[in-house]
């Protein structure tokens, strides 16, 4: 973000079982929260990691880079490492239309 705007500030907080993270960008209009989260008594554990991306932009581009760089974590991409089943009862969603969200801005 900070290639694209100089401006660009972040922000962190820290708890003992969580991190939020902010970025912002004015000039490009762009604000990205993301909230990484740690549940459950295993707190080292995969299945009880969840982070939470939130972007603010009218700009499709912009999301769709920053879906790009988050995906490029994983060689597979991250939607083998979804638990569909959470998010489903969590957010009230269907997994497949979480896949297909995804794989739109990809």
């Amino acid at each position: 973000m900070k290639s694209v705007d100089p401006s660009t500030t972040t922000s962190e907080s820290a708890h003992a079982r969580s991190s939020n993270y902010y970025y912002l960008a004015p000039q490009i209009n762009l604000y990205v929260e993301v909230n990484d989260k740690i549940s459950g008594y295993f707190a080292y554990s995969e299945d009880n990691h969840v982070c939470k991306i939130d972007i603010y932009t009218n700009n499709e581009d912009h999301v769709r880079t920053i879906i790009k760089s988050f995906n490029a974590q994983w060689d597979d991409g991250i939607v083998p490492h979804l638990n569909l089943k959470k998010l489903e009862k969590k957010y009230k969603v269907k997994g497949e239309d979480v896949v297909n969200a995804w794989n739109s801005f990809l």
